[in-house]
Formats: C-alpha cells, structure tokens, sequence
C-alpha cells in the first residue's frame, strides 16, 4: 500500500519537478522578455491615461480610468515580479560541491524554491500583459499618435496604485505572526495617535499583510471610521486629502474645487472626536509624513496611522511628531517557503 502511494507520488511529482527545472533554465530569457514588455506596457498605459483625462463623457471617462486602474495593477505585478528576480539572483549560491555545509544546503534549496516560484509566477503574467491591452484596446481604442509616450522619460506612470493584491487570507503564506502583531497595535496600546510603519523591499507583500490587517473585522470593529489610500511616487498632497474624505463618505461636499487648507480643515473637522485607522500604502517619499500631519488630527482616541514603504527614511520622519511602532517584512523561513512552493506548484496546502 504504502509502496503504491510512493509510486503515484512519485508520478505526479517528478514531471512538475523536470518541467521547473526547464523553466529556471529559460528564466534569463524570460524576465528579459517580460522587461521589454513591460516597458512597452507602460508607455501603453501612459497612453491609456491621456485618453481619460481628454474624455469629455463623465460616464465613459470614469470607465476607463477604472480599467487603467486594471492595467497599472497588472504592471505592478509584473514590475515587483521583475525585482523579485533580480533578488533571487543577488542571493544565488554558488554550486555545492560534496562537502558542502548543512547550511549551505538549506540555503541552496530555499533560493531554488523561490526562483521556480518566481519563473511560475512570471510564465502566468505573460499572458496577463496582452490579455490585458487588447481588452481595453476592444473596448477604448487608442488613436495613433506619431509622437507616443515611449521614449518620454518625464512621464511618470505610477500615478495611483490601488490595491494590487486581492489575496484570500486562506492563499497567503508566512504572515500569521506579523499579522497578530499588526492587529494588536492597531487595536491597543496607548491613546496617543500612533504611526505604525510596515517596510520592505518591493515583492516582499507589505501590501497584502497590511490589507489583510485593514480588513480584519476585530479591527474594522474598533474604530469609527477607516481609510485605504494608495500614494506611490506620484502623487498630490490635494489629491489624498480627496481621496480621504471621499472615503470617509462626504461625497456631498464639493471637495473637486477646494483648496490645500480648505481640504485639511475639512479632513480634521471629519476626524474630530473620532477614533480613526488610515492606511497609507506604498509610500515613496520621505517628507511626506511633513506633508500629511497636520490633516491627521489627534483627539487622544487611540487612533491610528499605518504606511507601507520601501523607504526607511520614511520611517524615520514620522518619528519627530508621532509615537511610532515599525515592522520589517522578514524572508520565509524554510519550512514556509516550501509551503508556499507547494501551493504555487502542486496547488497543494
């Protein structure tokens, strides 16, 4: 019996493990491949831009920055893809020779582990990219412009970068821990507004561990009113102050012809008194703590500020005018890795 259950094992599990072998060995090809595409993506996307903001129909205007909203998503994926490799390859052991290390064992198989889950997660985007642009190219064609975006190194296409991970809880490996830890910062400690700082290198999830965290419902339950605002490297100080109160539902107000202060008032007059939760995701700039605080007012509630950032000098900033808790995303360990390669290759938990 027990031979037989080897022998399926076996069956299946040996050509999955020969068909990763194949694709690692392809892998430099791919991800140059999958570079040059997603640069032309980017310049596609730019172009998708300009067609909403030139767009005289409200209705049809709002249509296709929802779907550029779609485009920027995939692009993201793809870019953290991209650097996820090139980590990869930084951490790439050399061979191992017959007296090779316990350790270094481990370390070998955990780096191949992360490069097949790498090459498997690049082979399903391929697809994605084109999928994508003659989806939005059927439904909003693009006009021929001699003169395109590509080429334009001014233009910067990370405007707002919505949530890119709709991750089940069930799908995500390696984030109980700091998940518990995230939650209970948010929900206790001090009454003092507080900033807590979720860093990371980019493909690490800071992302989805922070909106696993912002839709916990023991957290949703604990403050009065919550918001998810997306910032990246572009972005206005205008622009979030709208996009907070339009989250907070004050869609009565004409917040479009406001201005700076006006919006700050407006944004304090909404959280006085009030115990609030902010997520700011994938914060670049390192002033902008300076630029956002005197919005987030503190009414001693326990309220809470939560950013993800690659940049620690982010961090650092927050700390002149507001109590600050920080975790850094840390590798899968062993044991989660090959969770994780599991799940990516076999589809088993």
């Amino acid at each position: 019996m027990a031979e037989s259950a080897l022998s399926l094992a076996g069956q299946h599990l040996l050509p999955k493990f020969w068909e990763a072998l194949n694709m690692l060995k392809d892998l430099p090809k791919e991800v140059a491949d999958l570079t040059d595409e997603l640069e032309s993506f980017q310049d596609f996307i730019n172009d998708a831009d300009q067609v909403a903001e030139t767009e005289q129909d409200g209705g049809r205007r709002d249509r296709i920055k929802k779907r550029v909203m779609r485009l920027r998503e995939v692009a993201f994926r793809v870019e953290d893809l991209i650097d996820e490799y090139k980590v990869c390859e930084e951490k790439q052991p050399d061979d191992l020779g017959c007296a090779a290390l316990p350790c270094e064992v481990v370390d070998f198989i955990k780096t191949l582990i992360h490069r097949i889950k790498v090459a498997y997660e690049i082979q399903e985007v391929k697809s994605l990219v084109p999928a994508e642009r003659n989806g939005f190219k059927s439904h909003f064609p693009l006009e021929q412009k001699p003169n395109s975006s590509r080429g334009n190194q001014n233009v910067t296409w990370h405007k707002l970068r919505m949530a890119p991970l709709y991750t089940g809880e069930a799908e995500v490996v390696g984030f109980d821990g700091p998940k518990d830890q995230l939650k209970d910062w948010l929900i206790k400690g001090r009454l003092e507004r507080t900033v807590i700082s979720v860093v990371g290198m980019g493909g690490q999830g800071k992302t989805t561990l922070a909106k696993l965290v912002f839709d916990n419902k023991e957290v949703f339950e604990c403050f009065d009113c919550r918001a998810w605002i997306t910032v990246s490297q572009s972005y206005s100080v205008e622009g979030l102050l709208r996009d907070m109160l339009q989250k907070f539902g004050e869609e009565r107000m004409n917040v479009s012809s406001m201005d700076q202060m006006s919006l700050i008032d407006q944004v304090r007059a909404h959280l006085h008194s009030k115990r609030y939760v902010i997520f700011f995701d994938d914060v670049w700039n390192k002033y902008f703590w300076d630029e956002i605080d005197f919005a987030l007012i503190d009414s001693k509630k326990g309220s809470r500020i939560l950013i993800t950032t690659r940049n620690e000098e982010v961090t650092e900033f927050c700390k002149k005018s507001s109590f600050i808790q920080v975790h850094k995303i840390e590798p899968l360990s062993e044991k989660e890795s090959l969770r994780l390669f599991s799940k990516k290759a076999f589809d088993i938990c």
